[in-house]
């Protein structure tokens, strides 16, 4: 898997950045401005999320989202086809405090609908045709845990590593015109997430490193069933948080990305091949607390896009150029 230039540039900024505010925190009382003293307070806010023992937090989410790409044949440059997508879907994720330092989760989702518009172009046997599917239902349920393996108080920085796994639960239907699709994956995914970081009084930031495997992916239609491989991806965020005070703070951040390629075959015989695809992406959030401390409200928008890369199937390569996914989310967040 590989990191691009621009990626590893990121990444030893964030090094740097970290590295200069634990020198503040070190210098402790002499320091001044945000980065004066250590907060060791925990909240279901923090960047760095993570539960005291025997407490319970959850998290409540619906976000929209909307994506288009453009595919055109790569040696003609004609159009192949144009797509959007807009995207609903509500999550609940329930965490509990094991102990003071490792908390378990668990994420049940609802595809609430994804309606996708393709129109062909003159690349395409189909020009001048548009076909809208829906796809809608339940997601592949996620379980995880994360644990801190340095504390900023005697560390003087927070380290913790995360582990979820996402199984298959079934073979996910496709979406086709007139048939409605679901929203299973049809394979299993696995997410280690490393995260580094301070929190002070007023501010807090995180450098996050997370790694997706997925598992083969088996995906069915009324004629075909379709087996994909591959997509691995590897991302880098750098996060940071201010508080203005008990009852609001704001999230703020970019990061680099890297997607491995895919293979999708069908049992008929096709193959598409999808090549690497490096990305960069924005995110921004801001809280109101209803009860501080215990429960807040958060709006939160990001940007995530993703570079151009080519695609081959039946001889033919095509180019699918630059895309963006943007997405605007509202949480609920209750702690007992």
């Amino acid at each position: 898997m590989k990191i691009d230039r621009k990626t590893k540039f990121q990444l030893v900024l964030g090094l740097v950045l970290f590295a200069n505010c634990s020198v503040f925190a070190q210098e402790g009382s002499d320091a001044s401005g945000i980065f004066s003293s250590y907060d060791n307070s925990r909240s279901a806010t923090d960047l760095m999320f993570m539960s005291n023992a025997g407490q319970g937090v959850t998290f409540a989410n619906y976000s929209s989202a909307t994506n288009e790409v453009e595919v055109k044949e790569q040696s003609t440059k004609q159009l192949y086809a144009k797509s959007k997508d807009t995207t609903g879907d509500v999550s609940i994720t329930s965490a509990y405090g094991i102990s003071d330092r490792l908390y378990a989760f668990l994420k049940l989702g609802y595809l609430v609908a994804k309606d996708s518009k393709v129109q062909y172009g003159p690349a395409s046997t189909s020009n001048g045709v548009t076909e809208n599917t829906r796809s809608q239902g339940f997601e592949d349920i996620e379980l995880g845990a994360k644990y801190r393996l340095l504390e900023q108080d005697s560390a003087k920085v927070n380290l913790d590593i995360g582990l979820s796994y996402s199984p298959k639960l079934q073979t996910g239907k496709n979406a086709e015109v007139g048939k409605k699709g679901d929203a299973f994956r049809g394979g299993d995914q696995t997410e280690l997430v490393f995260q580094v970081g301070n929190k002070f009084q007023n501010f807090s930031y995180m450098l996050e490193a997370a790694l997706n495997v997925y598992g083969e992916r088996t995906t069915k239609d009324s004629t075909s069933t379709y087996k994909t491989t591959g997509g691995n991806e590897l991302s880098i965020r750098l996060m940071g948080q201010y508080r203005f005070n008990e009852y609001f703070l704001a999230d703020f951040g970019f990061g680099r990305g890297s997607a491995d390629s895919t293979k999708l075959e069908s049992d008929s015989g096709s193959v598409t091949k999808e090549k690497s695809a490096d990305g960069y992406g924005i995110f921004a959030s801001g809280y109101v607390a209803i009860s501080p401390g215990s429960e807040f409200v958060s709006i939160d928008y990001s940007r995530v896009t993703l570079g151009q890369h080519n695609l081959e199937s039946g001889g033919t390569t095509y180019s699918a150029g630059e895309s963006a996914t943007s997405r605007i989310g509202l949480r609920f967040i209750h702690s007992f």
